[in-house]
């Protein structure tokens, strides 16, 4: 679920430019006044107070305007309102280029496209409004899933469904009251369309309840519900750390149900609460973690497998046994090592609780 949120929010983004081209000229619909103008060879319009302009299925309203036909210029200003059949632009100054369809606006952006909205302080549409740019305390936010994506720029391209967030990205979820659930912090966010994934780069943390997570690149891949963190990825679940590297995190309904450590694969955890240099610990080259509910069920470590962990019973200190193979399968009970399963030249060594401290 951990890009899942952004590949929402970014595959709605960039189907979010306005219509293409222009192929007819804009047309007047409704203005109180209007007042025409010369100067030189040039003349322009002005029109004030419920002002209504259209052009093939882009419509503008406004209280002023001022329109240049020479360059086929328009400013729309005060409570500007621009609409096509899909969605819907507010702010309080808009350039329009009838010829080009091009547009900038200004002042307390807003866009609205179904259940995703985006504002920012300034928006500009290339010619055919197929590529945008966004700038300044950029929010896009996802009412339904109460998601959150902020930066301070970003850029969408429909054409190749492609669009991102920079300077500071940060993608947030809540939950019904409001309360944070997860956050994730990057330096870049992107979703790319064709392959459709979506990528966290740069300082990645990612923090949702008790887990947090660094690397330098989360992947979301949204047709088989998979993350994978790159560059020294690491993750942390109440003292449990995670360390390989690659990590891949696989999702069900949501849910996280496997974790796979590909490469240097160690897992450590808690061993005595006394004593924090006593740590369970597993390594190998490839590990695989089932979780359900949150909580440890079974590890499998392949290659070169080793494990090492501390024996409690009743509460009592009973040593550390030390365990190695071609693979271990581990079977987790109550966070405690239950029982292990040695295949492939197998060894182990038992160090009673005397010996433990030498």
């Amino acid at each position: 679920m951990f890009c899942r949120m952004a590949v929402l929010l970014l595959l709605a983004w960039t189907q979010a430019a306005f219509a293409v081209k222009p192929t007819s000229p804009i047309v007047l619909r409704r203005a109180d006044v209007l007042r025409s103008h010369a100067t030189g060879d040039s003349q322009w319009q002005e029109l004030i107070g419920n002002v209504w302009m259209t052009q093939d299925s882009f419509s503008v309203t406004c209280e002023e305007a001022f329109y240049y036909p020479d360059t086929g210029r328009v400013v729309f200003r005060r409570n500007v309102e621009c609409k096509d059949p899909h969605r819907i632009l507010l702010a309080h100054e808009v350039i329009y280029n009838e010829w080009t369809g091009a547009l900038e606006a200004f002042g307390d952006v807003r866009i609205y496209q179904d259940t995703v909205s985006v504002s920012c302080a300034r928006a500009r549409y290339l010619e055919g409004r197929r590529e945008a740019y966004l700038y300044q305390n950029v929010h896009l936010r996802e009412e339904n899933r109460h998601l959150l994506l902020t930066g301070q720029e970003g850029y969408l391209s429909e054409d190749e469904h492609y669009g991102r967030v920079t300077v500071n990205p940060v993608l947030t979820e809540r939950d019904s009251v409001g309360a944070v659930r997860m956050e994730i912090h990057g330096d870049t966010v992107e979703y790319f369309g064709e392959p459709k994934i979506a990528r966290v780069r740069g300082q990645v943390e990612i923090e949702r309840g008790k887990l947090q997570a660094t690397g330098h690149r989360l992947d979301y891949m949204r047709e088989n519900h998979e993350a994978e963190l790159f560059g020294d990825p690491q993750a942390n679940h109440e003292g449990d750390e995670i360390t390989g590297d690659t990590i891949r995190l696989h999702f069900d309904n949501e849910e996280l149900k496997q974790v796979l450590v590909v490469g240097h694969a160690v897992a450590t955890s808690v061993g005595d609460s006394l004593y924090s240099e006593r740590r369970h610990r597993m390594e190998g080259k490839r590990m695989t973690l089932w979780v359900e509910k949150e909580e440890l069920k079974e590890v499998l470590v392949e290659g070169t497998a080793r494990a090492t962990y501390y024996i409690l019973e009743k509460g009592e200190r009973r040593g550390m046994n030390e365990t190695s193979g071609d693979w271990l399968r581990v079977f987790v009970e109550n966070s405690q090592v239950a029982r292990i399963q040695v295949v492939g030249g197998t060894e182990g060594r038992y160090t009673p609780e005397r010996l433990v401290g030498k």
